[in-house]
C-alpha cells in the first residue's frame, strides 16, 4: 500500500464524526449502560452528524467546496453550524439529564469548536481530525478508560501523520488540533460534578 493510499485510508477511517461518534458510544457504555449509550448516540448523531453531513453534500455539490473544507475560508459556515447544532443538542441532554459522560463530552465538543473557529477565523486552519482524535484519546484518560485512551493516542499520532502526508495540514494545524481538544475535555470533566 502506498502512503498516499494509507494517508487517506486513515483520514476516511479515522474522520472526524465516525471517531467522535463511536467514543461517544463507547465511554457511555462503560460509564453507564449500552441502552443509554446506543440512545444518546443516536440524538447526538441526528441532531449533529446529520445536519452537518447534509449542509457539506449540498455545498460539495454546488461546487463551493470539498469534502474535506480545505480551503481556510470556507470553514466558518460549518463550524456555525457545528456550534448552533452542539449548541442545540447540549439543550436537549440537560432538558432530558443526560449522563455526566454525555454531558461531558458534548460540552467539551462545543468549546473545541468554538476555539478552532475563532483560531480558523483569526490565525490559521485547525485540524479537526487531529482535534477529534486527541479529544477522544482524552476523553478515556480521563474518565479512568487508559487502554481505550492509549489506542486512541496511536490513531491520533497516525491521523497527524496522515493529514501532513496528504498536505492537508501544517504541523501546527495538527498541534493546535490536538492541544484545544485534549484541554477543552480535560478542563469540562474537571469542572462538572
Amino acid at each position: 500500500m502506498s502512503r498516499d493510499v494509507a494517508a487517506h485510508t486513515l483520514s476516511n477511517l479515522l474522520h472526524p464524526f465516525a471517531i467522535t461518534m463511536a467514543t461517544l458510544a463507547i465511554v457511555t457504555g462503560l460509564e453507564t449502560d449500552w441502552t443509554q449509550a446506543a440512545r444518546w448516540t443516536v440524538l447526538t448523531v441526528s441532531i449533529v452528524v446529520v445536519p452537518a453531513l447534509m449542509w457539506l453534500a449540498w455545498r460539495v455539490r454546488a461546487g463551493h467546496t470539498d469534502a474535506q473544507v480545505s480551503i481556510r475560508e470556507q470553514r466558518g459556515e460549518l463550524y456555525a453550524l457545528g456550534v448552533v447544532c452542539i449548541g442545540a443538542l447540549s439543550g436537549v441532554l440537560w432538558r432530558f439529564n443526560a449522563p455526566r459522560v454525555v454531558v461531558g463530552c458534548v460540552i467539551a465538543a462545543l468549546i473545541a469548536v468554538a476555539v478552532s473557529a475563532a483560531t480558523n477565523r483569526c490565525l490559521t486552519k485547525v485540524s479537526i481530525h487531529a482535534g477529534a482524535s486527541a479529544g477522544c484519546a482524552a476523553t478515556f484518560f480521563v474518565l479512568g478508560h487508559p487502554a481505550w485512551g492509549a489506542v486512541l493516542v496511536a490513531a491520533t499520532v497516525a491521523l497527524g501523520w496522515a493529514r501532513a502526508h496528504l498536505r492537508q495540514h501544517t504541523p501546527l494545524q495538527i498541534a493546535l488540533g490536538w492541544a484545544i481538544a485534549s484541554v477543552s475535555v480535560v478542563g469540562v470533566f474537571a469542572l462538572i460534578p
